[in-house]
């Protein structure tokens, strides 16, 4: 993109969700699920690409692409099984040196200089990124969480919310600091500039600044409201520092039809020596990313793909939508466009039911998967990959004829909007794809079996005392016979969730009972709300 004039360049298609990119020189470095690639920067033409032994989704890959000016560094699977790091040569795309080790695949190691910084289990490895050899280790105060690193220090946050301060060179501590906010589940964002170190929380929306040098704390603030992460995963995004001033995209607002759904983000300025707000801006969408600097702008990607530069200015405050007559208003609550947008049912409700079951994109296998809703919050969306499958819960909202979703334990924020025609729009910050719907054959196997007959058949647990005879109609459901209870019964059940080994299934006017299989199908376990057993194929 032209950072000038806002127009496109150039676009290069990924496989799957893809890391953000590392860019060194003239080359532009990302991973996405078939490997690595190297872009040349001016045109978008792939230089080289390195494949994974086996395609990697995006939480078992580092989310961030880390180079220097010899290698590229990434996570790969050997046939054993366990994960290697490897070096990549960056001029020939060439393997360099792979490393074995006990290691997180999601927290990126970090270059500085000629060094490699790779948190492991309770300690800090310090590699020459030339050759993959050790140099010097140091234990670290507890299994770390999140860190940073620059050539002066070494800041890490442990799962139990501390945070020590490590000499880069020698390991030394140099500080500490405690606090529990910082703790798991929470996994603070760590920014090193000049004279302080910035913690930020993004979920309940705070930003804690310690002196770099000592520790002490300089200042800790909420910005966001915590509400917000409920939704949106976040409160605020993590900070960018220009010229001792932090640039932050704040949630705010409140939506008027769905609870915990803001209604905007804010591009705020703030004072990184006092905390104080500089100025901000209100943003007719949400900010996703952590601001970027170019020429002067500042840069924001927003939810909706749109890319947008911004300048420093007065405070500014975010006008109301006004409306001059009832036939405004109604069309401002009505979200039918020219576009084919599917229109409100009978009730004045979108029925979501009309996103349920398997999408594809037309003529390949490029994105495909399975949507249902569990409840009026959640669903599961599973994707089908080169024979496999690989189910996502997700947690979402449905303003305004849109449903937005939060894909996974990344929870990736993602769009879909669903037209007249028959075509779903699947979109997130990385991709964009149109989909239609497929017929009920891609749910069964071989000669019409269906995915999960393995369920079908009697079952009991050790003692005798739960039996069943599960029977499916269908791919939708089929019926529960109990037959050793007192007085046996059959209720029919629907399906809510399902894939070869496993299957949620609900009842007439029962709670949810979620059934496991085991990898040989003899062995199912019943799960249901204070009660889980164990039972055999009869």
């Amino acid at each position: 993109m032209d950072t000038s004039t806002g127009e496109e360049k150039w676009s290069h298609s990924v496989n799957g969700q893809a890391s953000v990119p590392a860019v060194v020189s003239d080359s532009v470095l990302y991973t996405d699920s078939s490997g690595l690639h190297a872009v040349q920067k001016g045109t978008g033409e792939e230089m080289w690409e390195y494949n994974f032994s086996s395609e990697l989704a995006f939480p078992s890959r580092f989310p961030t692409t880390v180079a220097s000016t010899n290698h590229v560094f990434i996570t790969d699977l050997t046939k054993e099984g366990p994960a290697v790091l490897k070096a990549i040569d960056l001029q020939s795309g060439k393997e360099a040196w792979k490393l074995a080790g006990d290691w997180s695949s999601t927290i990126a190691p970090a270059v500085i200089q000629d060094k490699l910084y790779i948190p492991a289990a309770g300690k800090m490895l310090i590699i020459n990124e030339k050759n993959g050899k050790e140099l010097h280790s140091f234990n670290t105060k507890g299994v770390i969480n999140s860190y940073a690193a620059s050539d002066q220090q070494i800041i890490a946050v442990n799962i139990s919310g501390n945070v020590a301060s490590y000499d880069s060179n020698t390991g030394e501590l140099l500080w500490e600091y405690d606090n529990e906010l910082l703790g798991l589940p929470n996994s603070p964002d760590i920014t090193i500039s000049k004279d302080k170190v910035l913690l930020t929380e993004k979920k309940s929306g705070s930003i804690i600044a310690l002196d770099a040098s000592s520790g002490n704390e300089a200042w800790n603030k909420q910005f966001g409201e915590e509400k917000n992460s409920v939704v949106m995963g976040a409160a605020i995004t993590t900070p960018s520092v220009i010229e001792n001033t932090l640039y932050i995209g704040i949630f705010d607002g409140q939506d008027e039809q769905f609870k915990n759904l803001p209604d905007f983000s804010n591009l705020t300025a703030i004072n990184e020596e006092t905390g104080e707000k500089l100025w901000h801006y209100p943003v007719d969408d949400y900010i996703m990313y952590p601001p970027a600097f170019v020429n002067g702008s500042v840069i924001v990607t927003n939810m909706e793909q749109t890319v947008t530069a911004y300048q420093g200015g007065e405070n500014a405050v975010k006008k109301e939508q006004t409306v001059d007559n009832e036939q405004e208003v109604k069309a401002a609550d009505n979200t039918i466009t020219n576009d084919g947008v599917m229109e409100k049912n009978s009730d004045g409700l979108y029925d979501l039911s009309l996103y349920e079951g398997n999408w594809s994109t037309p003529g390949s296998d490029e994105m495909a998967f399975k949507l249902s809703f569990t409840d009026s919050t959640s669903g599961v969306i599973t994707f089908y990959s080169q024979g496999g499958e690989n189910p996502q819960p997700f947690k979402y909202v449905y303003p305004s004829g849109t449903l937005m979703a939060k894909i996974g334990i990344e929870e990736k924020p993602t769009i879909l909007i669903l037209f007249d025609s028959g075509v779903l729009e699947y979109k997130d910050n990385e991709q964009k794809y149109f989909l239609e719907k497929t017929s009920a054959a891609a749910e069964t196997g071989q000669e019409g079996e269906l995915r999960v007959s393995g369920f079908e058949g009697k079952w009991c647990d050790s003692s005798q005392t739960l039996c069943f005879d599960l029977e499916l109609i269908d791919d939708s459901g089929g019926t529960l016979e109990y037959y050793q209870e007192r007085e046996p019964f059959k209720e029919s059940f629907v399906i809510t969730y399902e894939d070869e080994y496993s299957m949620v299934v609900e009842a007439d006017g029962s709670e949810q009972v979620k059934l496991n299989l085991d990898a040989d199908k003899n062995t199912l376990t019943y799960d249901i709300e204070f009660r889980k057993e164990k039972l055999t194929r009869q």
